[in-house]
């Protein structure tokens, strides 16, 4: 409820700002994703164990199918599955795009003992309401994985290059303060 009532608020203040909401799997919700179309936005979320429906839905349609689009990203194999007209989600005011990834990193050699290290296969599922003609396979799971880069390039550095710490207090002049500080 949070969320939405941000979005409308930013929605109203920035109407051009952005044109795609990143979400975690929190946000796979027919209210949220049904608010963002509403304001003419696009939408992708993760799509995790608490939306067991859908993901069933999602791993009975790709079971037994060769990946659609293969491509490789800083030495990692992507695997992609993507269909974009899944019907299971009638809640949603469109069909939406599901797209599901293996992501195969390739072993890495132990300084210490020389041997290599085979590294875990990832599984990734997004839903989305990107088109394949706004966004290639490529570009939506690149979208997808975008929404660490707030977390690790935002909050990280401000803690440990600046000494960050949570603001405590929310209204604009107190946080304008802190960071001054």
């Amino acid at each position: 409820a949070c969320a939405m009532r941000l979005f409308e608020r930013i929605i109203v203040n920035y109407p051009r700002a952005f044109d795609v909401v990143v979400a975690d799997a929190l946000y796979a919700k027919s209210n949220f994703f049904n608010l963002v179309l509403e304001h003419n936005k696009d939408v992708i979320a993760v799509l995790k164990d608490d939306r067991r429906d859908l993901l069933k839905d999602v791993e009975t349609l790709f079971a037994g199918k060769e990946p659609t689009f293969v491509f490789t990203r800083n030495g990692t194999e992507i695997r992609c599955w993507d269909s974009d007209d899944f019907q299971s989600w009638p809640q949603v005011t469109q069909p939406v795009r599901v797209i599901r990834t293996q992501e195969i990193k390739r072993p890495v050699r132990r300084q210490l003992d020389d041997k290599l290290d085979e590294q875990p296969v990832s599984s990734w599922t997004w839903v989305t309401t990107l088109s394949p003609h706004r966004a290639h396979t490529e570009a939506a799971v690149e979208i997808g994985h975008s929404r660490w880069n707030i977390e690790n390039n935002g909050f990280n550095e401000a803690v440990n290059h600046y000494f960050s710490d949570h603001v405590y207090r929310h209204h604009p002049a107190a946080m304008l303060n802190f960071w001054l500080l």
